[in-house]
């Protein structure tokens, strides 16, 4: 009975860790590692491109603060060196994602909540979803942002750092509710998201993240597993 209990604290401790590992891990931070950076005169070219999520020149405009971004338009693309983060805890469905959960023809096949508030990252294996973040601009300003989470993680650090190049996005009317309060906290601007992702590369590379983030997950489950029955064996806790 007790080896029983102990056997299955280590797979649930395992299982833990697993998890851990597979929602964590994001492989696209060295999968696009050397990529070339796009020069401000790449970007005025009239070629129909959008370099939304490609990494920026020196010479790309920078955002200074609220103001300015309350005056571009969404075909603009610019970038910004925040000095601060803010998690606002509401998160919208990525452009990338499938739409709609389950199997199709079923009782389970739904379409996903376009925005989800308070959303657990941990359940989202799949990255469906990217949160709203409010970032301190160079003028003390506020504005929203969608970035990827090696951004977020350096922001969070105090690093410094500059977005990947982005565009203003319309809000969701959903969004813009629940983003409401927190924006009137900061004086943010609700006129639109600075969102940053590369939809393309990720529409492109999404099933290979997948198997790459599951990989680890499972190489961590079974790693952490080994580890600590050998250290319980080795410790007399466990008879093997």
């Amino acid at each position: 009975m007790k080896s029983k209990l102990r056997t299955m604290i280590v797979a649930v401790v395992s299982l833990v860790a697993g998890l851990f590992v597979c929602v964590n891990l994001h492989p696209e931070n060295w999968m696009k590692k050397g990529e070339a950076t796009v020069p401000l005169s790449q970007m005025q070219k009239e070629d129909g491109n959008i370099y939304t999520g490609r990494l920026p020149d020196r010479d790309v405009p920078r955002l200074s603060g609220k103001e300015e971004f309350e005056e571009l338009f969404q075909i603009d693309e610019v970038t910004v060196e925040p000095i601060g983060i803010v998690p606002t805890g509401i998160s919208s469905l990525n452009g990338w994602a499938d739409p709609y959960r389950g199997r199709a023809g079923t009782r389970n096949y739904k379409r996903k909540r376009e925005v989800q508030k308070n959303f657990w990252d941990i359940f989202d294996i799949l990255d469906d979803y990217s949160q709203y973040y409010l970032i301190q601009c160079p003028d003390k300003s506020y504005i929203l942002a969608q970035m990827p989470e090696q951004y977020v993680k350096a922001l969070k650090k105090g690093e410094k750092t500059v977005l990947p190049i982005g565009h203003k996005a319309p809000l969701r009317p959903q969004a813009k509710s629940y983003l409401t309060e927190i924006c009137q906290k900061y004086d943010a601007s609700l006129d639109g998201v600075l969102y940053t992702f590369d939809d393309a590369w990720y529409q492109e590379h999404s099933f290979m993240i997948l198997l790459i983030r599951l990989g680890a997950g499972a190489a961590a489950f079974f790693i952490t597993g080994v580890i600590i029955f050998l250290l319980a064996d080795k410790l007399r806790l466990i008879e093997l």
